[in-house]
């Protein structure tokens, strides 16, 4: 669910209010707020504007100046709009260590108001993803995490990643990427396999970690044993690593920008390794073995 579906979503539970209705109901509430909608449309009457229509012009603003000016208008319509203070923490803050306090003081915001909501919840534990409420909290928390990541606070952002993870499972942030990196990281077996074994996925961003890991440890085999469990995941693989195909630098830098990739493809391969240059960067010979490797696997040699 993008944000613009959010936003419907939002407008549709400020249409129902403190209603409680079957689905049958439901369905037809949806239905007339869908209708009315497309009235205000058909009439050429104006919506009244809500935060989410500024932040969704912030999003989209072609410059950091009009961003800043739409994601204030945000904010200004509703106080706790978290979204909105994300951004403008974002944009009038160069010091990641100034983010970085600024994002707790909007953690603990978020908190107290998310507690007044009777959000934060045990029940909820697990599933704040699939709360509409929660979300901005979330994007918050992760944010924090990547501000963490960059300031090279390792063992905090572990942490971090960890509590995420227990709020929401089904991780559809992605924070289980930079988890299985930081574990690679400090070459802690445990937790990384723990990690693996509960997503059971075959990702590049999943696997590489790992094969990067027991390379740093020396144990070659088990290395070798993740690398044909991706080489036989990712067919292209080998085209990044050997080069046996033509690779535009240029194309391969937009892909990471944009963060569009088609899974199991050179892309994810550009995407996982640029996610996580504190743990490639400082095991960088583990490619050369892994060309290597992957040169024999595939009858290269």
């Amino acid at each position: 669910m993008n944000k613009e579906t959010e936003r419907v979503f939002r407008e549709f539970q400020k249409f129902i209010g403190d209603k409680e209705l079957n689905e049958e109901e439901l369905n037809k509430a949806f239905k007339e707020f869908i209708d009315s909608q497309n009235n205000i449309v058909e009439m050429g009457s104006k919506r009244q504007e809500s935060p989410w229509d500024y932040l969704e012009m912030a999003y989209e603003a072609d410059n950091e100046k009009d961003a800043l000016k739409y994601a204030k208008k945000a904010l200004k319509l509703d106080k706790n709009c978290l979204d909105a203070e994300v951004m403008i923490a974002d944009l009038t803050t160069d010091n990641p260590e100034e983010l970085k306090l600024k994002y707790e003081k909007l953690i603990k915001k978020a908190e107290k108001y998310l507690k007044e909501q009777d959000l934060l919840n045990e029940e909820d534990v697990g599933h704040f993803w699939g709360i509409l409420e929660t979300r901005p909290y979330m994007r918050l928390r992760d944010a924090y995490l990547r501000d963490l990541v960059q300031m090279g606070k390792f063992r905090k952002a572990i942490k971090e990643a960890e509590d995420l993870l227990v709020l929401s499972e089904n991780d559809n942030l992605g924070v289980r990427y930079t988890l299985i990196s930081l574990y690679a990281l400090y070459e802690d077996e445990v937790n990384a396999l723990k990690l693996y074994k509960k997503y059971k996925e075959d990702t590049t961003q999943m696997l590489l970690p790992i094969i990067v890991m027991y390379y740093k440890m020396d144990n070659y085999k088990r290395a070798e044993t993740y690398l044909k469990k991706l080489n036989g995941a990712n067919r292209e693989l080998v085209d990044f690593f050997c080069q046996e195909g033509e690779l535009d630098e240029e194309e391969m830098f937009d892909i990471v920008d944009s963060g569009m990739y088609a899974p199991y493809t050179k892309e994810e391969v550009m995407i996982a390794i640029s996610q996580a240059p504190y743990l490639y960067g400082t095991a960088a010979s583990s490619f050369l073995w892994i060309s290597q490797k992957l040169a024999v696997l595939n009858d290269l040699v």
